[in-house]
């Protein structure tokens, strides 16, 4: 097919559409868990978690504002850190960094599947801090990473479509989030939370599995 600027699709370009597809589907698995923010652990700090923090109740829907405060207090650091790894020449390529991301969220529902095992109490709203803390961080080593990274691999007269299949992976993963939201009621919150650690743990692996034989192929990492 001809595209713009008269350039056509060739078989070498097969190998990066591939790898685009292939991301897109690690990044739905992301998003799948990482959007239990909005879903489940709102449920699990309405009637599980302690909220009272210096005498006052939290309300459960401040917790939501959470994620959006770490951002903004957690991307200078992060770009501190990437700064520095990338002076010193030790920066990770992109798919290490989202290979990281994963790890980061898998932790933080790792975390919370630890705490919520005990029985009969309920659980200090600052390990949901700590989860979200973790969660965000690895939302900021995925989500504009894996969008430099379409940007770096697609073909150019493709630009456009693969940023459609990020933002497509978005809404897919927040589709998957429904679904595995509604295995919630049906099991205890500790095997729940490690069910989610398991599947960002599963997509961390497979990043970093990927991540040296792709940047060989792909030379525009």
């Amino acid at each position: 097919k001809g595209g713009k600027g008269g350039e056509t699709y060739s078989r070498e370009d097969l190998p990066r559409i591939l790898a685009l597809v292939g991301i897109c589907l690690m990044a739905v698995c992301f998003w799948a868990v990482f959007e239990q923010q909005g879903n489940t652990i709102a449920l699990f700090c309405e009637s599980e978690v302690n909220r009272v923090v210096f005498s006052a109740e939290v309300p459960t829907e401040w917790v939501q504002s959470i994620n959006p405060i770490l951002i903004l207090i957690l991307t200078p650091f992060v770009n501190w850190v990437w700064r520095a790894q990338s002076q010193r020449g030790r920066e990770p390529a992109p798919l290490t960094k989202m290979s990281i991301g994963c790890l980061l969220l898998a932790m933080g529902y790792g975390v919370l599947g630890l705490v919520s095992s005990a029985k009969d109490a309920k659980v200090s709203i600052l390990w949901v801090v700590v989860c979200l803390a973790l969660s965000t961080l690895g939302e900021l080593y995925l989500s504009p990473v894996g969008l430099s990274f379409v940007a770096a691999v697609a073909p150019k007269y493709m630009t456009s479509i693969a940023f459609s299949f990020w933002l497509l992976a978005s809404f897919g993963g927040n589709m998957l989030a429904g679904h595995l939201g509604t295995l919630y009621p049906y099991m205890s919150h500790s095997p729940f939370f490690i069910m989610l650690a398991v599947i960002a743990l599963a997509n961390s692996f497979i990043l970093a599995l990927v991540s040296k034989p792709l940047a060989k192929r792909l030379t525009a990492v």
